[in-house]
């Protein structure tokens, strides 16, 4: 008996290219939407004159955590180190949403402002995983005009 196959053309890779084009879009506007009021947001909490110090430490830690990734990756993978910071970063939305404690809030902050960058070179591993090399410029192309489109829109 002959086996029918019925979704010719079924590629499970662009499948989840697709969907990692979505997380692209989404994560990004997540974080531009936000990009407009941070500053404005944290000098709620602090002065004005600790704005740079929030915002240098986020980035030191980031800084630190990227340069130890060859580390993680050797010790979890890509998709492993996502399934973590996805429910991390949400929780720290929650927190700068709900918190009215102005130290938690300003500690979960720089929390946020290192995790994007991790999250998002986390994402970038990902399509890069399920690309082939000859794909590669297109797909990652597509994945970073998906994200720069929410930069142009998240003002409107």
């Amino acid at each position: 008996m002959e086996k029918i196959n019925l979704a010719p053309g079924f590629q499970p890779e662009k499948k989840i290219l697709r969907i990692l084009y979505g997380s692209m879009f989404f994560f990004s506007f997540h974080i531009y939407i936000f990009l407009y009021i941070q500053s404005t947001f944290v000098t709620t909490l602090v002065s004005a004159n600790y704005l740079g110090w929030i915002y240098g430490t986020g980035a030191a830690i980031s800084l630190l955590v990227l340069l130890l990734i060859p580390k993680i990756f050797g010790k979890i993978t890509d998709r492993q180190l996502a399934l973590i910071l996805i429910p991390i970063e949400a929780v720290i939305c929650l927190i700068l949403a709900y918190s009215q404690y102005a130290p938690l809030t300003i500690f979960a902050f720089i929390l946020q402002q290192a995790l994007i960058p991790i999250l998002a070179f986390t994402l970038d591993i990902l399509i890069n995983d399920f690309s082939k090399n000859k794909d590669t410029g297109l797909i990652r192309g597509t994945a970073l005009t998906a994200a720069n489109i929410t930069l142009v829109i998240s003002p409107i």
